[in-house]
């Protein structure tokens, strides 16, 4: 009793913190934790525990300036109403599909200083064919042709617009128009009414955080939302933005023109918006089923680069060339993957006497490096080409030379002399050492599809309520919505430079609606809970039953168990209560006038129970109020059953058992 009662305590404190003062709770014997509780039960009850005293000391202080915030002692009193300036309708989208099936209509209406009244109007100068979660797509009417994205943007005062990016800018995107389904707007309506919308939002939001949504709703060719200006709060003597209540205030006075029309539109809305709790239970009939569950899961896949610095190649070996005098070398690149290592003999001229006394031999091409070829998923750059030749040796030549270039570093397409001349007069061949390497930087795109819905999707009880694809609706209620996001596009960054890879998809979202297993055994646990239940025996202080256990080998034996009670306060075997009888002035008016001109008596009475106080042995007797039958444990089921017995009989007509009619 001790921690239930402070528990409680602590927990209505914890509720309400920031807002009242809890005084501490006593950790003393049960009986003072028990006086503490209740104590403190009694004061919240006090102050909060009906409609008068609710609106009295929390409602008003919250809404208006007129009443303080106190605290449940009323110790302290403070301030407590806030407001913030909001709007009927803060933002308003209203699209226009064309037979194309592109929107050649969009006007965006925005109330910037939330007075009720539209004060911006943005109209597309050009048709959306395509809509995405931050922007849209504009292409030659009811084709895919001369595309160009756009995306919406807001100013520093809120005004919405849109501006040309690049189509990887844009996400969630999908065609509307004919050239990729027919009556992909109206069958979708909601779909794109709502993505156009977002997007309007998060550029209205990207530019000052504090405009909050409230509300959405939706009618057939418009989205609207509700919002405040968060910043702008302020308690209601200096508010002056707060909204008209005239559109609430027909609620009340016309029953038959605002309030029918409101009906009807909520009807529409929600009978054609799949989302809608209304059109799960009336169209979905797989949805129909009472033995389902639904499960969410998701398809992801995961892009990732894989670097590597020091990819090379390399070789060495022996050649020879005719050569007289002069020998030059070069690093020939034909494109980015091939290059040839060359010599050529000159005379003394240099190379203006190529192949002089060799027959006019040209230039000779050494080796040739070839280097993977790029692709979509693999892209490389050369750090390093070198080339070597030494170990000169031959008759008429200078011995043991050697000469190098790195492409690199000196240049492909170029060429350099050899340190080791051949002086002898005509032509020589001498023999040398080759040497090169190759290194190169090289990005290989890798990726791997998670599909955590395989168990759902080989499942015969599971059927697909709903997909989003890239956030793009493709599934909606059990049925296609004939909408497909548009191939996007992601940058991963490498060594060698930012690779771009495209994709149909790159995550998907499901909704499964799987048929519960059905007809478990609950044979052991009835046995169970009949063992312990005609077993126990409350001993006070201690509970004891006898249970029943199954064994490894599905025996059943019996086992003791017992349970210590808690101290426990004595109650009766009722709650008293008494019987008053109050008197009312009857004011009804009738056919013939005021009821009390009729009688002999202005005044009408009215039976009441109440609750007896200070232990069952006070009767709270009001004003006006005078006891019948003081406190006691009273039971009024006769009393009851003739009062109902009497309203039945009251509205069957009486007829003889021959079927003539009595009083003719």
């Amino acid at each position: 009793m001790r921690w239930f009662a402070s528990t409680v305590v602590r927990t209505i404190c914890a509720g309400l913190a920031g807002l009242i003062l809890c005084p501490l709770v006593y950790a003393g014997t049960a009986a003072d934790a028990k006086s503490t509780a209740s104590s403190m039960g009694s004061t919240f009850s006090t102050k909060y525990g009906t409609k008068d005293t609710f609106k009295t000391n929390l409602a008003a202080p919250m809404t208006t300036t007129g009443a303080s915030m106190n605290t449940v002692d009323g110790g302290k009193s403070f301030v407590a109403a806030t407001s913030a300036p909001s709007s009927i309708n803060f933002l308003q989208v209203f699209i226009q599909p064309g037979a194309t099936g592109d929107l050649p209509t969009v006007i965006v209406s925005q109330d910037l200083d939330t007075n009720g009244t539209y004060d911006n109007t943005f109209t597309l100068g050009v048709p959306v064919s395509g809509v995405c979660a931050d922007g849209f797509i504009s292409c030659e009417e009811g084709t895919w042709n001369n595309c160009q994205p756009y995306k919406w943007v807001s100013d520093s005062d809120g005004k919405v617009s849109v501006t040309p990016v690049g189509i990887t800018s844009l996400k969630g995107c999908y065609c509307i128009n004919t050239s990729c389904g027919s009556s992909l707007v109206w069958t979708n309506r909601d779909i794109v009414l709502n993505s156009l919308g977002a997007g309007v939002v998060s550029a209205i939001q990207s530019t000052d955080a504090s405009v909050t949504i409230t509300n959405v709703t939706t009618s057939e060719l418009s989205i609207y939302y509700y919002g405040q200006i968060v910043k702008k709060a302020s308690t209601p003597s200096s508010n002056t933005g707060t909204s008209s209540t005239d559109a609430l205030q027909t609620y009340y006075t016309d029953k038959t023109g605002a309030s029918l029309t409101a009906a009807n539109a909520s009807y529409l809305a929600t009978a054609a918006n799949p989302d809608s709790s209304y059109y799960m239970i009336r169209y979905s009939q797989a949805n129909k089923d009472q033995n389902s569950q639904l499960n969410t899961c998701t398809v992801e896949r995961k892009g990732w680069l894989s670097s590597n610095v020091e990819a090379s190649f390399s070789n060495t070996g022996t050649s020879g060339i005719c050569v007289d005098h002069l020998l030059f070398m070069m690093i020939e690149k034909v494109n980015d993957t091939t290059y040839n290592l060359k010599l050529v003999g000159t005379g003394p001229g240099g190379l203006g006497q190529i192949g002089h006394n060799c027959g006019g031999a040209g230039w000779q091409t050494q080796h040739t490096i070839s280097l993977p070829a790029e692709t979509g998923k693999y892209q490389a750059k050369l750090t390093k080409a070198l080339y070597n030749i030494y170990n000169f040796s031959g008759g008429g030549c200078n011995s043991g030379g050697s000469a190098s270039i790195d492409g690199i570093t000196s240049g492909f397409n170029t060429a350099v002399m050899a340190t080791a001349p051949c002086p002898a007069p005509g032509a020589q061949a001498p023999s040398f050492n080759w040497s090169y390497l190759f290194e190169f930087a090289t990005d290989t795109y890798g990726e791997e599809v998670t599909n955590n819905c395989s168990s759902y999707e080989s499942d015969s009880t599971c059927k697909l309520q709903a997909e989003s694809v890239d956030s793009v609706t493709t599934v909606r209620a059990f049925s296609k919505t004939g909408l497909n996001p548009i191939p996007s596009c992601k940058t991963y960054t490498g060594v060698v430079q930012d690779m771009k890879i495209c994709r149909p998809w790159w995550s998907q979202k499901r909704t499964y609606a799987c048929t519960k297993a059905s007809g478990f055994d609950l044979s052991a646990m009835k046995n169970r809970f009949n063992s312990v239940v005609t077993s126990s025996n409350d001993g006070g202080t201690v509970l004891t039953y006898t249970d029943l256990r199954q064994q490894k080998d599905g025996s059943w034996v019996n086992a003791a168990g017992s349970i210590n009670l808690n101290e426990r306060d004595t109650y009766s075997d009722c709650e008293k209560a008494c019987q008053v009888r109050k008197t009312l002035v009857d004011t009804q008016v009738g056919v013939t006038g005021v009821m009390s001109l009729n009688r002999t008596t202005s005044n009408s009475y009215v039976d009441l129970y109440k609750v007896c106080t200070d232990g069952g042995t006070t009767c709270p007797v009001g004003e006006n109020e005078t006891i019948i039958s003081n406190c006691a444990c009273t039971n009024q089921f006769s009393k009851v059953s003739s009062i109902f017995q009497t309203l039945r009989l009251a509205g069957e007509d009486s007829i003889c058992s021959s079927g003539t009619l009595v009083n003719q």
